[in-house]
């Protein structure tokens, strides 16, 4: 039992490391957005206000590390609502609100999201023709 545990731990280590944090509550978008810069995974923001609306954010891990000499990627954070919109337009998903989005549709279709300070590359996964 003790050398699972230590097993666990030490795979939760290389993890942390590699920036990915895992807790029950997990998002769908957590794993799956990335930073085209660091290759390190977009983390959820702690919650921002612009113009008196509160928007959920996904910032680089490398740009939440307390070391700020450690912070050496350049991308920035991107609304969730901006991005589900960008998504939705590229699926070919209707677009109502970040509540009614599809995330099925995403997690099934959508293998890895790419953010690049000068756009949002997406990676569909490969899918077998239904006659093969």
């Amino acid at each position: 039992m003790f050398e699972q545990v230590k097993a666990r731990l030490g795979w939760v280590d290389q993890e942390r490391k590699a920036g990915i944090y895992r807790n029950s509550q997990s998002h769908y978008l957590y794993g799956l957005v990335y930073c085209s810069e660091c290759r390190l995974p977009f983390r959820k923001g702690d919650g921002s206000e612009y113009k008196g609306a509160e928007y959920d954010y996904l910032v680089c891990s490398c740009r939440k590390r307390r070391d700020r000499k450690q912070r050496t990627c350049t991308n920035r954070s991107i609304r969730v609502d901006q991005l589900l919109k960008t998504l939705s337009d590229t699926l070919g998903l209707p677009w109502r609100s970040v509540e009614e989005f599809d995330s099925d549709a995403l997690v099934q279709a959508v293998e890895r999201v790419v953010i690049k300070p000068a756009g949002i590359d997406v990676m569909m996964k490969y899918r077998q023709a239904a006659n093969d």
